[in-house]
């Protein structure tokens, strides 16, 4: 058995926002690594710890899983495969299929290492590199169960038939998630103005504040420079609307009191609603200024669009005051009742949905055919 390590062997390619590769260090939801290999058998080395929220991994051979599990807490060697032909090459793609959960001081996952009786070969370039930030939706939340499951729990996490990915898949796209269930872009759900995406967005991963993951660096800045997006899509709005429907939070440390607020005829009072549109210009300027040659688009819909009208004239606003004209909003397909997975979220028929238009607006962007 030959053994091989993210970071150093430049066959095995890496997906996600990181800042180490050996032991590569797994924070974001869908990050992983990928490798080509001829051998008949292939083990994986992975290191996690958690509490009570799992670490679920899913392995896909040639575009199959073969693989959904959740970790065992200290050093896992999986076995991927073994028997197959030596003769063919066999694509491997691990992926991690939880958001970081930063409420477990414990929670990380590394990979260690790749062992395999075979050689390791060179992967066939990407056409572009997509980013995509959101909350719930872009961390897969309700892809893994039915609409009988409302347990929060790390199983209903995935990333199989997932919008991004298989948007990705359709471009050939190299991709990244950075995504947090219940975040949003001036409030999370309950109206907390700290758990938003662009307070987080400048780090490799500031959803974790301690334990072995602040110890890798995920407090780190992230390097943009040495991966550059050429579109981001930004799947933000959900949470921010159901914050006017939610009750105030209070923040214990000062006792400031927080609340996007509705009118008695039930429309968005205007000083709320300028919170919210001020949040979201803000973090178009942030967007440019770290990705300087990316088209953003941002897109809303797969539960609900109240907001819309609010965020397209916002872009517009954006637009014109900056004369940057690679700004786009798009709707997406509202979910239907049929298409629901666990806990009220879109499922695999709502992001295949979401999926095809963004596909089509992606190349429409970016020229790829």
């Amino acid at each position: 058995m030959q053994t091989y390590y993210p970071g150093t062997d430049p066959h095995i390619r890496i997906y996600g926002r990181t800042n180490r590769s050996n032991p590569l260090p797994l924070y974001w939801a869908a990050s992983g690594i990928e490798f080509c290999t001829d051998a008949s058998d292939c083990i994986l080395e992975l290191d996690a710890d958690y509490t009570a929220l799992e670490q679920w991994i899913r392995v896909e051979v040639n575009d199959y899983q073969v693989i959904r599990m959740p970790l065992n807490r200290g050093i896992n060697r999986i076995t991927l495969f073994q028997g197959m032909q030596a003769s063919g090459k066999k694509n491997v793609h691990l992926y991690k299929e939880v958001q970081p959960m930063g409420q477990e001081s414990t929670n990380c996952l590394f990979v260690n290492k790749v062992e395999c009786n075979g050689s390791l070969f060179e992967l066939p370039p990407h056409s572009c590199r997509i980013e995509f930030v959101g909350d719930s939706i872009t961390s897969g939340e309700g892809l893994a169960g039915n609409d009988r499951m409302q347990d929060w729990i790390a199983s209903v996490f995935s990333n199989a038939g997932h919008y991004a990915l298989e948007t990705a898949k359709e471009l050939n796209a190299d991709f990244r998630l950075i995504s947090q269930s219940g975040w949003g872009t001036y409030c999370s759900w309950d109206n907390q103005p700290h758990n938003t995406l662009p307070a987080i967005y400048d780090e490799v991963c500031s959803v974790y504040t301690e334990g072995r993951n602040a110890d890798a660096g995920c407090l780190e800045q992230a390097d943009f420079d040495k991966w550059q997006p050429d579109i981001v899509v930004i799947n933000l709005g959900t949470n921010d609307e159901g914050a006017f429907h939610n009750a105030p939070w209070t923040d214990p440390e000062t006792g400031i009191t927080y609340a996007q607020k509705l009118l008695e005829d039930g429309s968005f009072e205007e000083q709320s609603l300028a919170r919210f549109t001020q949040a979201m210009y803000d973090f178009l300027v942030t967007l440019r200024e770290r990705n300087p040659q990316a088209q953003l688009l941002w897109v809303y819909g797969m539960i609900g669009d109240a907001l819309r009208p609010h965020m397209e004239q916002t872009i517009e606003k954006y637009r014109k005051e900056t004369g940057d004209q690679r700004v786009r909003f798009q709707a997406l397909p509202d979910t239907k009742p049929e298409w629901i997975g666990a806990r009220m979220h879109p499922g695999v028929l709502s992001h295949h949905a979401t999926a095809q238009v963004l596909v089509q607006t992606i190349r429409e962007l970016t020229h790829l055919s």
